[in-house]
């Protein structure tokens, strides 16, 4: 079997935890059983072999220096093109999207392979960039039993930088005397977990899917209350999914939070979903895209 590693930036570790850990295991099972973990500032303080399969997460890793042999692998979890309805993107959130390409591009000379986290992207990188690209699924080894929403300390779940535009919902529903989970030093797992729904709100005007947020939600049974994502439905159980606009987020939680019975219902439908049909697509997702890689390296 072909030699691999995982470097990921430490910076990103902590939001990514339980996705670093499930893509991990998936390496270690379809490319290289003792695949290491390196979680480190640069690439080059990763004590890994040459001639090895380099798998790379953070978009803060500094250029580095190739190893003999190597084949660097460079996973995308950015929003890096404007899809869908171009109106449904405001200013800021193009000017992101410009910044985070341009990170992309000064990456691009170092790696040989990108995995992109959105299909829609996915195929649009695909056709724009002279190396090979692949899509992958994030997913979280995570699967604690189901808890009873009666058994959960919040209201709402988010997990996230607060600035005005999510605040301003954040405030409206806690407004309706709904409590809120901690927004930071916290894995947004424990805190969907500990939640009766899970909030998403984009940070700007857009509508790009945040597929870590969703799959935290599911994987603990939290049914999500979220702002119109371009192409969720192909992606997570829509059954399990409420989307709106941003206006209208916060009547929406307070509506799902009214169902009683039935939301511990839906909860758990939701766990038994990701985990029978979702978490085993993404398995067989990271099979299929290690064989394509390990004929590609």
């Amino acid at each position: 079997m072909s030699r691999a590693a995982l470097v990921i930036h430490s910076f990103s570790y902590p939001f990514i935890k339980n996705v670093a850990h499930f893509i991990h295991e998936m390496i270690q099972s379809h490319f290289d059983e003792k695949a290491e973990l390196f979680i480190t500032d640069t690439v080059d303080a990763a004590k890994h072999d040459e001639n090895t399969s380099v798998f790379l997460i953070g978009e803060n890793i500094p250029i580095f220096q190739r190893k003999p042999g190597c084949t660097y692998i460079y996973l995308n979890f950015s929003v890096v093109t404007v899809l869908g309805r171009p109106w449904e993107t405001g200013i800021e959130a193009r000017l992101a999207i410009r910044s985070k390409r341009k990170m992309l591009a000064k990456r691009l000379p170092s790696i040989d392979i990108l995995l992109d986290y959105y299909p829609p992207q996915t195929e649009v990188l695909r056709r724009q960039l002279n190396i090979p690209v692949f899509g992958f699924d994030v997913a979280t080894l995570r699967q604690q039993e189901f808890r009873p929403m009666q058994d959960r300390a919040y209201d709402v779940c988010f997990v996230g930088s607060l600035n005005q535009r999510r605040q301003s919902v954040c405030d409206a529903i806690e407004a309706m005397g709904l409590t809120l989970s901690p927004s930071k030093d916290i894995v947004i797992e424990d805190a969907s977990a500990q939640s009766r729904v899970c909030l998403n709100v984009h940070s700007v005007k857009s509508h790009h899917f945040e597929t870590p947020r969703f799959v935290a939600a599911l994987s603990a049974g939290t049914p999500i209350v979220s702002e119109l994502s371009f192409c969720s439905d192909a992606i997570v159980g829509r059954q399990y999914t409420t989307e709106g606009s941003c206006a209208d987020l916060p009547l929406a939680v307070a509506n799902l939070l009214s169902q009683g019975d039935q939301l511990n219902k839906l909860g758990h439908d939701a766990q038994l979903w990701y985990n029978t049909t979702y978490l085993p697509r993404a398995r067989t997702k990271w099979r299929e895209t290690c064989d394509v890689i390990r004929a590609v390296a």
